[in-house]
């Protein structure tokens, strides 16, 4: 189990490196597509988007002529992962994946237990 642990830290490190690279192309605007690309399909949480400020990064070339659209359209799915709706979170099922990818059934959190005593 340690070492499913280390594994999905190196793969968040991993991930968290090529966000930093794609960072960097957008600064120094080149491969501005590439790394808005890359940037497309990557699975971004609100940890990533923490850890990273990809977001206020890419946030600057949404009035770009170019790029601006393909911009706003990926802030809007970011903002939606960081800061998901009420309404969403409650078509969630209880099953979660695990980071082997097994579906196992989450702990409640507290506010779920609060739902539940109701």
């Amino acid at each position: 189990q340690n070492m499913s642990a280390s594994n999905g830290a190196q793969i968040m490190s991993n991930v968290v490196a090529n966000i930093e690279r794609y960072a960097r192309y957008i600064k120094e605007g080149r491969k501005i597509d590439h790394a808005l690309k890359r940037l497309s399909s990557i699975d971004m949480n609100a940890e990533l988007l923490e850890k990273t400020r990809i977001d206020k990064i890419v946030d600057r070339l949404e009035n770009d002529k170019v790029h601006g659209s393909t911009v706003a359209v990926l802030l809007v799915k970011w903002n939606s992962t960081a800061h998901p709706s009420p309404s969403s979170e409650s078509n969630l099922s209880p099953l979660r994946l695990d980071a082997s990818g097994s579906r196992k059934r989450s702990a409640a959190s507290p506010e779920e237990e609060q739902e539940n005593k109701k």
